[in-house]
C-alpha cells in the first residue's frame, strides 16, 4: 500500500501478511492504527459504489477456500480511479488502464466485456453472480472485516440486556463497540471453550 507517492506525505506499507482472526501490538506511534486503517478502508472501498479516498495505491492478495489466489491492483488519485487490475492464478479479470475504461471478463458471455465507468467508480464493486461469480469471495472478505479499536471505551458505556425466550436480540457484528453483545453471544454459542480461547 502506498498513498501520497512522491511527495513529503508519502507513506507505504509492505509485505504484511493477514490471517481471518489478526491482533495487532506494537509501541506506540509505530504504526498501527495507519495499517488498520489501511485494511479497513480497502473493505470498505470495495463495498461502495464510489471512491472514497483522494490518493492511495493498493495492492492485496487473497486466497479462497480453493487455494486460488486473487492478486488486486488499484490505484487512486485525486478520487478518480488510476488503474485498477484483477488476476486469478495469474490469469486477468479486470484490466484498466484509462481512468474510466477497461475490459472485465464476462462468466455468462465467457468473455471480456469493454466497460466504460465514472472515474470515481471500481469495477470490482459489481455484484452479480452469473456474470461476475469470482468477485463473490472479495466482497465477501470486505464484508467481513471487523476493526475493534482497542484504545476506546470497547463498549463500557453500552448496557448488555441477556436475551430470554421472548426477547432475543439480534447481534450486528458491525457494531464493534458493543463487546458485551459479542461477548455474551459468543459464550452461549460455544461456553467453556469460547472463555478458554478468550483468556489464553
Amino acid at each position: 500500500y502506498k498513498e501520497h507517492p512522491d511527495t513529503p506525505r508519502s507513506w507505504e506499507l509492505v509485505d504484511f501478511d493477514l490471517q481471518e482472526i489478526n491482533l495487532v501490538v506494537a509501541k506506540n506511534a509505530a504504526g498501527k492504527s495507519r495499517t488498520l486503517n489501511v485494511i479497513e478502508g480497502l473493505g470498505n472501498l470495495l463495498l461502495s459504489p464510489n471512491t472514497i479516498f483522494g490518493n492511495a495505491h493498493y495492492k492485496a492478495t487473497f486466497k479462497n477456500s480453493q487455494q486460488k489466489v486473487y492478486t488486486l491492483n488499484i490505484g487512486i488519485s485525486e478520487g478518480r480511479i488510476l488503474n485498477e487490475n484483477l488476476l486469478i492464478d495469474n490469469e486477468p479479470q479486470i484490466e484498466r488502464i484509462e481512468s474510466n475504461q477497461g475490459r472485465m471478463f464476462n462468466q455468462d458471455a465467457g468473455k471480456f466485456l469493454s466497460f466504460e465507468l465514472p472515474e470515481n467508480q471500481l469495477a470490482c464493486t459489481r455484484r452479480d453472480r452469473i456474470q461476475y461469480p469470482y468477485l463473490e469471495d472479495i466482497h465477501k472478505w470486505a464484508d467481513t472485516v471487523r476493526r475493534f479499536h482497542f484504545n476506546t471505551p470497547l463498549g463500557k458505556g453500552n448496557l448488555h440486556l441477556p436475551n430470554t425466550p421472548t426477547n432475543v436480540r439480534p447481534i450486528n457484528i458491525k457494531e464493534t463497540e458493543r463487546v458485551l453483545d459479542a461477548f455474551a453471544s459468543s459464550n452461549e454459542k460455544f461456553d467453556t471453550l469460547f472463555k478458554t480461547k478468550v483468556i489464553d
